[in-house]
């Protein structure tokens, strides 16, 4: 048994009918005020989805900071020999140091290209501020992702950065072993 289907007429299932024009009805979703409203719901989605990331973001932090704080007010952690005053100083200096670099890679950046994206392409980074603070934390932390590499100048520079960033760690903790067995011994 046939089902009878509706009559499509030559102009498709969105035509007008019997008018010679053949003018083709477009679908509710895509006239100019739906659209918007689309727009809208989207942008006011995106608006919640970044209010909901920027309050995770902020719980992280607190969460991170609560940990250290728990850490530093630990028993037992006042029981070690670990050095409060030795440890901000070294955090200070790492900063200090990070900073200085940071601003010696601007400098140089003003006279030629110094960071590039890879030694193959070697497509110029943008020497913003952020950028070479970037690229400096990761050199002085000798994390070295290989998203920022130096070229020219900078080459030298970055290796007196890492190694710097190498030896003051090591010499903290050394001083801290020291003040531990100075401590032992009285």
């Amino acid at each position: 048994m046939k089902k009878d289907l509706p009559e499509v007429n030559e102009a498709g299932p969105f035509s007008l009918g019997d008018n010679d024009s053949m003018a083709i009805l477009s679908p509710p979703s895509l006239n100019p005020i739906n659209m918007r409203l689309i727009l809208n719901e989207k942008d006011n989605k995106r608006m919640e989805v970044n209010k909901m990331i920027n309050f995770l973001i902020g719980a992280t932090i607190l969460f991170i900071a609560i940990n250290l704080f728990y850490f530093f007010s630990n028993k037992t952690y006042k029981k070690s020999t670990f050095s409060s005053a030795l440890f901000l100083k070294l955090f200070f200096v790492l900063l200090g140091v990070l900073v200085g670099f940071t601003f010696l890679y601007y400098l140089l950046s003003m006279k030629e290209t110094i960071i590039v994206q890879s030694l193959s392409s070697r497509k110029p980074i943008e020497p913003t501020l952020l950028n070479l603070f970037y690229f400096s934390g990761e050199t002085l932390l000798s994390v070295g992702y290989g998203d920022i590499l130096p070229i020219g100048p900078a080459r030298f520079f970055a290796i007196i950065e890492s190694m710097i960033g190498i030896l003051l760690p090591t010499a903290y903790f050394m001083k801290a072993i020291d003040l531990s067995n100075q401590s032992k011994h009285k």
